[in-house]
């Protein structure tokens, strides 16, 4: 009853606005195309010879990329009803939502047409289309409403149909059975797709996908009335956002454009920014200026949600080639293998070695330096395609030098870990997680790209022991290439969860196997103080030290640790460089550890 009344006063409305219409109610209904197939993005009726669902302002560049053949032609640079979209022998009509007059925008004058064609007045078939916005098949005073609010509160038919960015529609993009909840629509109260049998959407505004095709998702306010629309595109794979190269070098002032690519014919709205605006700034364009030396992360979300990262470090320099650190400290007897860095140059080329005084320090032919004496020299580095050199101290002394190692991640802590080693050129060795590559993947290229060492530590942290040969090799095999995939290097080591293996689980993976000297037991206390106490109270040289980098109690009681441990004249190595001071590297299947 309450329902009929408040449709009554609707219509005396309209009969107000239009008081030359007569007063029978008539909707004008369509086929919207039944028989037609539906694309990813728009409605095509090839019964009709429509294509529908084209938003006011959409350019025909856009609407020719989405969906529609490579030879297609439209007749305006600014679809609008009634214009004819071409390819070869065969047309469509273009339907502009709301638009009925054809001038492709929607106003005051489409608006009285559609209410005169509520009340009776005929309308040219395209028109009839153009003015269903809801698509349910007929021309209603439910049509009539929403264009009339949407006029009255924001001038414009993108309020009930998907905003407009540059002229790209944001899109809610599913693959059958994923969900995605549908933000920043203010003043919802109630939603409902209008094809239930492509997309769902509950009273919190999550979209469903349940098939391919496409569907549109409203929100209404209080009243009832439509107060935003959006596309709904269910595909057997959803979108995703790429920036190609995982990380970038800039120096301070220089500028980077950054291209986002999709999978996908659709280029939906971009968001970008950076996770730290005083190393690097990103403008709405992507294009990135460097301002001060650190790390940055740079952050491309698209309107669906997916997003995609690149890591930005900014150096004073990034020409030539240099040492990984400018010191290195070895004993008599003992071997260095010190680490040449380069962004633009190929470092697979032959590298010619140098020492100022062999007598000291020697450096053979692939750069191995041995400690003879105390003393100091320079190690000098030259490329010899390009005739690029690189120089470094090696100090010949009484060294204590120990190895880090962080177990379990990477993980939301790791970040604050490698500011710290960043800032103090330290070294460590991580043991990841082969799962948590796709969780933290840029943390990962972080953690490679530096002087760290990269090792395996199984691909859900499963006991060894249990599982068989296959799988063992299996997980191994899909972690290690994801790493490579990601970052260019492979795993170097392996650890098993809790140290558990026998020669059987060594046998499967072909690295040396690293056991630990000083258990920190971090997972059982989370307490920094009794972490940092640990470490500094049972460290020696030679010391490989376990602990795990996505407990925040470890990264402040290690950072606290490897301050206290610089003044106290210890160095801190990778456990292979550790391993490898007696000039003999680490054996693949074999497991080790150095105990006091």
């Amino acid at each position: 009853m309450h329902r009929f009344f408040k449709i009554s006063i609707a219509l005396l409305l309209i009969a107000a606005f239009l008081s030359s219409a007569p007063l029978a109610v008539q909707a004008a209904v369509y086929d919207p195309g039944t028989e037609g197939i539906v694309s990813s993005y728009y409605h095509i009726d090839y019964k009709k010879g429509y294509i529908l669902g084209v938003v006011p302002g959409t350019t025909a560049a856009h609407l020719l990329s989405v969906c529609l053949p490579s030879d297609c032609f439209l007749s305006t640079q600014r679809p609008a009803t009634g214009a004819l979209l071409t390819a070869g022998d065969h047309s469509l009509t273009v339907i502009v939502t709301g638009d009925l007059d054809g001038n492709g925008a929607v106003n005051y004058d489409d608006l009285k047409a559609h209410g005169a064609a509520v009340l009776g007045e005929e309308l040219s078939a395209a028109a009839q289309a153009a003015a269903d916005v809801n698509y349910d098949g007929a021309v209603t005073i439910t049509d009539y409403l929403q264009i009339k609010a949407t006029l009255m509160d924001l001038g414009s038919i993108q309020a009930c149909g998907p905003k407009n960015t540059d002229d790209v529609d944001p899109l809610i993009l599913l693959s059958p059975g994923a969900n995605q909840v549908w933000r920043d629509v203010k003043g919802a109260v109630s939603y409902y797709c209008d094809t239930p049998s492509v997309a769902s959407i509950d009273r919190y505004g999550t979209v469903t996908g349940i098939r391919t095709g496409s569907a549109f998702v409203y929100a209404r306010d209080s009243m009832g009335n439509i107060i935003s629309r959006n596309m709904v595109s269910v595909i057997d794979q959803p979108m995703t956002v790429s920036l190609g190269t995982p990380i970038r070098v800039l120096t301070p002032g220089e500028e980077l454009s950054l291209t986002p690519e999709f999978d996908h014919p659709v280029s939906p709205a971009i968001i970008w920014s950076s996770s730290d605006n005083d190393i690097a700034i990103v403008n709405p364009d992507g294009v990135v200026t460097a301002k001060a030396t650190g790390y940055t992360t740079i952050t491309a979300t698209a309107a669906n949600g997916s997003r995609a990262q690149v890591h930005v470090k900014v150096t004073l320099t990034k020409e030539g080639i240099f040492f990984d650190r400018e010191v290195y400290k070895v004993k008599p007897g003992n071997y260095r293998y010190p680490k040449l860095v380069s962004y633009t140059v190929d470092m697979d080329s032959e590298i010619l070695w140098t020492s100022s005084d062999p007598s000291i320090a020697h450096v053979s032919s692939d750069g191995v330096v041995c400690g003879v004496r105390y003393g100091d020299v320079t190690i000098t580095a030259t490329h010899k395609e390009t005739g690029l050199s690189a120089s470094c101290t090696v100090s010949v002394c009484d060294v204590k030098q120990i190895a880090f190692t962080f177990d379990d991640g990477p993980g939301g802590n790791s970040v604050w870990l490698l500011n710290y080693l960043e800032k103090e050129n330290i070294p460590v060795t991580f043991f990841l997680i082969g799962s948590h590559i796709d969780l933290f993947p840029l943390t990962v290229v972080r953690q490679a790209m530096g002087s760290n060492e990269i090792g395996y530590h199984s691909l859900k942290h499963q006991n060894q022991l249990y599982l068989k040969p296959e799988q063992i090799k299996e997980d191994f095999a899909y972690s290690n290439n994801r790493l490579k995939e990601l970052t260019g290097r492979e795993f170097t080591l392996w650890r098993t969860p809790g140290g558990n293996y026998d020669q059987q689980v060594l046998d499967c993976v072909a690295l040396p196997h690293i056991l630990w000297s000083l258990d920190t037991l971090d997972w059982q206390s989370k307490d920094a103080d009794v972490i940092y106490e640990r470490i500094i109270n049972n460290s020696f040289d030679g010391a490989i030290v376990l602990m795990h980098d996505i407990y925040g109690t470890t990264i402040a009681g290690a950072i606290r640790a490897m301050d206290a441990l610089q003044d106290a004249g210890y160095e801190f190595l990778t456990v292979s460089e550790l391993l490898a001071r007696d000039g003999v590297p680490a054996e693949n299947c074999v497991n080790y550890f150095y105990d006091n």
